[in-house]
C-alpha cells in the first residue's frame, strides 16, 4: 500500500514572520564594535508582551548605576538594580498570565453553562500563575532587604543573614536598643508590613503547604451554587489568611471569608506598587523619561550584526569573510608568521538571515568613511592548502547595502553554507 507524500514545509508557527520586516532600531556603537538592529516580530500565542513597569526603571537605572547605592560597591549596585528588575519582570510576565488565563476560563464557563463548571487544565493554569507571580514578588523583597543591608555597609557574608520577614515585621520596642535593621530602606518596606504579610503568607502555603488537590472550575463571585464554597471546585477560592498564620496544612484552612484570587492578586499587584514608590524614594531612583516610541512600537526581537574591520594594504579595501573556521585560523596564522597580530578580534559566526523582499543572505556591518569610495567583500576558503579568495563582490560604502546604512547584505548562487565566520570585535 502506498503512504501518501507528506509536504516537505513544515506548518507555520505562530509569531515566527517567513522573513524580518524592516528594522525599527539601529545602534552603531563606536570603535568598531557590532551594530544592533531591532524589528517588531508578531506577538507569540500566550506569551505576553513586555509591559511598562517598576522593572523597566530598575532595569534602566541599572544602565548606568542611577541612584544612591550607599556604601555598595557600584558594579554590585548595577547587579543588584537588574536582578531586582529581572524579578519584577518575571512577576509581571506571570501577572499577565494570570490575567489572560482567568479570562479565558470565566469565557469558556459562560459558553458551557451549568451549575457546576469543570476546566482542569486551565483552572491549574490559573493556580499555577498566581503562586508563580507570588513567588517572584517574594524573591524580589529578599533581594532588596539583601540591597538595604549592603547599602547600610554590611559585609556580603552578614547581609546574607538579614531576613526579610524579620526585618519587615519587626515592631520596635520603646526603651530598647535598635536593631540592625533600623535602616531608611527597611523602615520604608516596613510602612507596608500588612501588604507584605499577606503575599508572604500565602506564597509560603502555595509553595510550601500546596493548594487545593482538586479544584477543577471557576465560580463567579454571585454564584449561589454551594459547589462555590467548596476549594474542591473552585479554585479561584483561597483560604482565609487567619487560617494559615499558625501554619496549618490544608486539610485545617477555613474558607468563611469566600476571599478570591484574582482579588487577592489584585490586592498585591496594588501594594507592590505602593511599597516600591516608597522604597525607590530612599533609593533615588528618578522617574525615567518617557519613550519617543510607544511601548506597542517598539523592536521586540534583537540581532547583533558583526562588524568587519578591513585589511589595509588592498586597493580597494576589503573586508574577509571565512566559509569554514579551519580558514580562519589558516588566515591568522598568516598574519602571525609575518609578525602581525589582530588585536581584539574573535571569531564570531555568520548565520544566515531572511530579509523581507530579499530573501536568505548573510549581514555584516562596516565603517562607510573609512573605506572610501569603492570597497570589496571577499569569501575565502582554503584551496590546494592555503586561503585563497573564491568570491568577491565589490560595493559602495556610502550607499544603502542592508537593511539600515552601513550593513552590507550579501548572497552567492555558489554558497550553500551555516555558519560562514568574521573575525570581528567582541561585544562591549
Amino acid at each position: 500500500m502506498q503512504r501518501g507524500r507528506r509536504d516537505k514545509e513544515s506548518p507555520p508557527i505562530a509569531g515566527v514572520p517567513a522573513e524580518c520586516p524592516p528594522p525599527e532600531f539601529h545602534f552603531a556603537p563606536p570603535g568598531g564594535y557590532p551594530h544592533l538592529l531591532g524589528f517588531r516580530f508578531p506577538e507569540v500565542p500566550g506569551v505576553p508582551a513586555i509591559r511598562d513597569s517598576p522593572a523597566r526603571r530598575l532595569k534602566a537605572a541599572a544602565m548606568d548605576a542611577s541612584g544612591d547605592p550607599g556604601q555598595t560597591p557600584e558594579e554590585e549596585w548595577k547587579t543588584a538594580l537588574s536582578t531586582i528588575g529581572g524579578e519584577l519582570e518575571r512577576g509581571d510576565y506571570h501577572l499577565a498570565r494570570f490575567g489572560e488565563s482567568l479570562a479565558t476560563i470565566k469565557a469558556r464557563r459562560k459558553v458551557a453553562g451549568g451549575p457546576v463548571f469543570g476546566d482542569p487544565p486551565l483552572a491549574r493554569a490559573v493556580y499555577c500563575e498566581a503562586a508563580a507571580y507570588f513567588s517572584a514578588l517574594r524573591t524580589a523583597v529578599d533581594i532588596m532587604v539583601y540591597v538595604a543591608a549592603r547599602r547600610a555597609g554590611a559585609s556580603a557574608t552578614s547581609a546574607e543573614k538579614w531576613e526579610a520577614s524579620k526585618a519587615i515585621t519587626s515592631v520596635t520596642v520603646p526603651g530598647a536598643p535598635p536593631t540592625k535593621y533600623e535602616v531608611d530602606d527597611v523602615k520604608a518596606m516596613r510602612a507596608h508590613r500588612t501588604w507584605f504579610e499577606t503575599l508572604n503568607l500565602y506564597r509560603n502555603c502555595m509553595m510550601h503547604r500546596g493548594w487545593h488537590d482538586r479544584s477543577f472550575g471557576y465560580f463567579d463571585r454571585a454564584d449561589t451554587a454551594p459547589e462555590s464554597g467548596r476549594p474542591s471546585f473552585n479554585v479561584i477560592l483561597v483560604p482565609d489568611q487567619a487560617s494559615l498564620a499558625t501554619g496549618a496544612r490544608p486539610g485545617s484552612w477555613t474558607y468563611a471569608d469566600r476571599r478570591w484570587l484574582d482579588a487577592l492578586v489584585h490586592e498585591v499587584s496594588a501594594g507592590l506598587d505602593r511599597m516600591l514608590s516608597d522604597l525607590l524614594i530612599v533609593w533615588g531612583l528618578p522617574e525615567p523619561l518617557p519613550g519617543n516610541v510607544p511601548l506597542s512600537e517598539q523592536p521586540t526581537v534583537f540581532l547583533t550584526v558583526p562588524f568587519v574591520t578591513p585589511i589595509w594594504g588592498q586597493s580597494p579595501p576589503a573586508l574577509h569573510v571565512f566559509l569554514s573556521k579551519p580558514a580562519a585560523r589558516k588566515f591568522l596564522e598568516h598574519f602571525k608568521t609575518r609578525n602581525l597580530e589582530l588585536r581584539g578580534c574573535t571569531f564570531r559566526a555568520l548565520r544566515r538571515t531572511t530579509l523581507q523582499g530579499e530573501g536568505v543572505g548573510y549581514l555584516v556591518a562596516y565603517d562607510a568613511p573609512s573605506l572610501g569610495s569603492t570597497a570589496e567583500l571577499h569569501l575565502v576558503d582554503i584551496r590546494g592548502g592555503n586561503v585563497a579568495v573564491v568570491e568577491t563582490h565589490r560595493f559602495n560604502p556610502s550607499a544603502r547595502n542592508g537593511p539600515a546604512t552601513q550593513t552590507l547584505w550579501f548572497r552567492t548562487p555558489t554558497l550553500d553554507r551555516d555558519p560562514l565566520y568574521v573575525l570581528a570585535q567582541a561585544s562591549k
